[in-house]
């Protein structure tokens, strides 16, 4: 299930870097999130 996770989040990165907003608070949910994926 970890890995399944890890790749949506990757996905969602991805689909916000496109708009300049989105890339920085998707960033952060990322990092936040891969911490306590572990």
């Amino acid at each position: 299930m970890a890995q399944e996770t890890r790749h949506e989040t990757t996905r969602l990165d991805h689909h916000h870097h496109d708009s300049k907003m989105g890339s920085w608070q998707c960033t952060s949910i990322y990092q936040t999130r891969a911490l306590p994926s572990i």
